[in-house]
Order: C-alpha cells, then sequence, then structure tokens
C-alpha cells in the first residue's frame, strides 16, 4: 500500500511517497521528539500526510517545502547539517558528535536517535563538555534520553572510545574551528583552542573507519579564522582521495557569503550500491 512519507525525515522535499507500513509509527515517533516551533508545524504535517495517503499527499504539496523554508530562514548550513542527518540517523542508532561544542549539535542527535540509542560527545575543553551535558540534560525527559558518553579527549583519539571500533555507527559530526563561548580576548591573545588539521584529518580518517554501510560523517569547516584555510584544504583533498566505489563525498557551500561554513557529507554507500558504484567506476 502506497502511504505517504513523513516531510520530516525527508527534509529536503514537500513529500515523498514510499512503500511501508512502518512509515506512520516512524512519523509519530518524530511528532513526539519534536520541539520548538518549528519541528511543531513539521510534525503536524507529517501527522496530516500519514493519515491519509491522497489528502495528506496534497496537503503536503502545497506546503512550501524545507529547503525554501531553510533557504528563506537565512540558509544557515547549521542547519543544513541538521536536515541531511535527519535523512540518515534512526532511532536506536550509535552516533558521534565529535566537537561537542556548546552542546547543540549533541541535544539535537539525541532527539534523533531517541531512548534506544548512543551518542558520544567528544571535546578537548572541559567548559565545552560541561555546557553540553547541560543542555542535552535540561533538554530532553531522562525517560526520552539516549545513552551518553561525554569524553574529554581529543577526537583523533575516537577509536579508542567508541566500541566496537569499526562498522558500528551510523553519523559522526564534526563543527571546525573554535568553542562558540570563546571570546575576544582569548582571540588576541593566542589562548583560544582551535581545531588544527593534522588531528582534524586523523579524526575524520578514525570516523570513516567507524562508520557502518550507509552512514555518514559530517564536517563543517570554516576558512575565515586564522588557520581556517589551511583545515578547510586538508578536508578538501581527504574528500577527494576516496574511493568513489564505496563513498559519495558532497561539498555544500554559499556562493555569496564568503565566511559561511562549508557542510562535506563523507557518505559510505551500502552493498548493493557500493557494487554498482564498482561497476560505474570500472
Amino acid at each position: 500500500m502506497l502511504r505517504s512519507c513523513c516531510p520530516l525525515s525527508r527534509p529536503w522535499s514537500s513529500c515523498w511517497l514510499r512503500r511501508s507500513a512502518r512509515q506512520p509509527a516512524f512519523c509519530r515517533y518524530r511528532q513526539e521528539r519534536a520541539s520548538g516551533k518549528q519541528s511543531s508545524r513539521l510534525c503536524r504535517a507529517a501527522t496530516t500526510c500519514c493519515a491519509s495517503p491522497t489528502t495528506g499527499f496534497r496537503a503536503a504539496c502545497t506546503r512550501p517545502s524545507i529547503l525554501q523554508h531553510f533557504l528563506d530562514s537565512g540558509a544557515r548550513m547549521t542547519r543544513g547539517a541538521h536536515h541531511a542527518w535527519a535523512q540518515i540517523v534512526a532511532p536506536g542508532d550509535t552516533v558521534v558528535d565529535a566537537t561537542c561544542g556548546n552542546g547543540n549539535d549533541t541535544l539535537y542527535l539525541s532527539q534523533l536517535v531517541g531512548p534506544s540509542g548512543r551518542v558520544y560527545a567528544f571535546d578537548i575543553q572541559e567548559a565545552a563538555i560541561r555546557s553540553a551535558s547541560y543542555i542535552v540534560h535540561k533538554g530532553l525527559l531522562p525517560e526520552d534520553t539516549p545513552e551518553l558518553t561525554f569524553l574529554q579527549h581529543c577526537h583523533s583519539r575516537m577509536q579508542e572510545h567508541v566500541q566496537p571500533p569499526t562498522n558500528s555507527v551510523k553519523l559522526v559530526c564534526f563543527n571546525l574551528g573554535y568553542f562558540p563561548g570563546s571570546n575576544k580576548d582569548e582571540q588576541e591573545s593566542g589562548t583560544r583552542i582551535v581545531t588544527q588539521p593534522n588531528t582534524t584529518i586523523a579524526a575524520i580518517t578514525a570516523a570513516l573507519d567507524l562508520l557502518q554501510e550507509g552512514g555518514a560523517v559530517s564536517v563543517l569547516a570554516y576558512s575565515a579564522h586564522a588557520g581556517g584555510m589551511e583545515e578547510f584544504l586538508a578536508v578538501q583533498a581527504l574528500a577527494g582521495s576516496l574511493p568513489s566505489k564505496q563513498w559519495v563525498v558532497s561539498c555544500t557551500n554559499i556562493v555569496n557569503r564568503t565566511q559561511a561554513p562549508v557542510l562535506f557529507l563523507f557518505y559510505k554507500l551500502q552493498g548493493r550500491n557500493a557494487a554498482k558504484g564498482s561497476l560505474q567506476s570500472a
């Protein structure tokens, strides 16, 4: 039976059709876990969409798409990254926030995986770990909280802490640069901690090993701060070096905003698709 799919679970279009008996339950899960004005609006659309294949399809397709809303609301690349994650991560998955910072990404990942999932959050700064832990526990009820592990370690060592160390994770996200809580004095004195190209590349390489098929590594890279361009170019070089038989790597940026971050998505092809990629590359 054709059922219209929840727009929240496929954020880049108004409505998709899919043969799936599970989809209504999945939409209800998203609805229960959603928070904030925007998510509530989307979940109301999801409820309508799943209630009736015909009515839901027409209703969803007359609403502005998530892409249009993303563009009209400022096209923040952090929000674009969240949209991409929602298409990949499902309840019960294991995910890694490699740069937990102020905790907003950690909270969003926790909402995606739900109480049956697991979240690892890394940051080298104690202030970031405290902030992320506070944000997550403030934003979720105990019964909605996944298994959380906060680690004050360099993300290049993630394989030492994430178990099993290969093929176990659905998503690893990086938001490079510096902790949003750092101030101008730290910048001027040179004491502000900033991600570095060598450890960043080591961490992304480790993240690629952790991924299961159908998983992704998400990297937001900035070029405006000191050392940022070097780091961006290092990530770009790594992205271009991966074999197309196993990986699809995309790069998204806002062309007329020179200081906006660039979103890299490293997607690990699933077995069947990887085989197709091998034939196409031959």
